[in-house]
């Protein structure tokens, strides 16, 4: 079958032509003429067909909790990173919260209604990596399809897809990777032919990604090109103001999940995971807060739970020492850690210091008088 472009009245068109064969002697021709309109959202509902269901974002920025400043000003700056369709790049530790800021930027953009599928490219082998990512062609290696396999690209075009870990893509992936960042196309593994693909690209790391270049570990090139816009995401110790919404949020999370009644927070335990150092950021709290839940038996979340769960437990009032967790133990030692930080941080502004832990000045001003007897 031949095909050709053609225009008609100002409307682009393919003609696809075949002879018409009778007794080994051509005796005549069909035509078809398709606007190329046509074939383009006939090709989308193909794609869409072969997406896996979970392929859709389902978060948004109302789901992102936190009334700290340094939250707010991440909202703002990806709100804006949406109404743009440059190349993004999401910085942060684990548990920040990147997949949920990638799948909102992606449901505030133009891109919303189409395809949004996330790729941890820490979870897959390198030669794995490259399949998914780029599709390959029948006969390509053994084990493969015998039709082929549409990459990841291919099914997420007119969409966004999401790269997540993307500072452990081994080098032979990362100069492909640059060609679709650069050229907006991708070729199959063992084919030539060059599909054309229309994406938005959002990547993610929990490491340095600048050092990663420095080390050579990470190619320079697809850096800038992946920074054209970066969102750099606090970790939870620098906004302990929000994890009483967070905290609070989880534990009505939780009850709704385990079909229980909601239940209330004590201040106390509230205040207590304000002190926790959660390296783990959000993912580390809604872990705490779960399996506080889970050990008062969804009937309490009191401060005795708090501390069985973040294996903090208080041992005998008669038996106190040095390195225990009571008054002057290792909850009180990390408690005080945290707030000589805090004060370090502010140039010992009490009332600047109690703001960046989340607490009010006169609860700092109690703790302080408290952990004075501490050593």
């Amino acid at each position: 079958m031949d095909e050709d472009f053609v225009t008609i009245g100002g409307t682009e068109l393919v003609m696809s032509s075949a002879p018409v064969i009778v007794d080994g002697q051509i005796r005549g021709a069909v035509a078809t003429i398709q606007e190329i309109g046509q074939i383009q959202d006939l090709d989308q509902k193909i794609r869409k067909k072969k997406l896996h269901k979970g392929h859709i974002a389902l978060k948004t920025f109302s789901d992102i909790l936190g009334e700290s400043e340094a939250m707010k000003t991440c909202k703002r700056t990806a709100l804006h990173f949406a109404g743009v369709d440059g190349t993004v790049l999401i910085l942060g530790k684990t548990g920040t919260g990147k997949e949920v800021f990638a799948q909102s930027i992606h449901n505030a953009s133009r891109r919303a209604q189409k395809p949004f599928v996330a790729v941890n490219c820490a979870a897959l082998p390198s030669s794995l990596l490259e399949s998914e990512l780029f599709g390959y062609a029948k006969g390509a290696f053994t084990g493969a399809r015998t039709e082929g396999k549409a990459g990841i690209f291919e099914l997420a075009h007119t969409g966004t897809i999401f790269l997540d870990e993307i500072s452990e893509i081994p080098p032979e992936v990362q100069a492909r990777l640059l060609r679709v960042v650069q050229e907006r196309e991708i070729t199959r593994i063992g084919d030539d032919k060059v599909i054309p693909v229309d994406v938005r690209i959002i990547a993610a790391t929990n490491r340095d990604l600048l050092e990663e270049v420095r080390e050579h570990r990470f190619r320079e090139d697809l850096y800038y090109r992946l920074s054209v816009l970066e969102l750099n995401l606090p970790p939870l110790s620098r906004r302990r103001q929000d994890i009483p919404d967070l905290a609070r949020h989880f534990i009505a999370s939780a009850c709704l999940s385990a079909g229980r009644p909601c239940v209330e927070a004590q201040d106390e335990a509230i205040d207590i995971l304000k002190t926790l150092p959660l390296n783990g950021n959000v993912r580390e709290l809604a872990n705490i807060v779960e399996k506080t839940l889970v050990m008062a038996n969804f009937k309490a979340f009191d401060l005795a739970a708090v501390r069985q769960a973040a294996r903090l437990e208080e041992p005998p009032e008669e038996e106190p020492t040095m390195g225990s967790p009571g008054p002057c133990g290792r909850l009180a030692a990390a408690e005080k850690a945290l707030i000589l930080q805090a004060l370090e941080e502010c140039r010992g502004n009490r009332t600047a210091a109690a703001q960046s832990l989340g607490i009010s000045p006169t609860t700092l001003w109690r703790r302080l008088k408290a952990l004075r007897a501490c050593p």
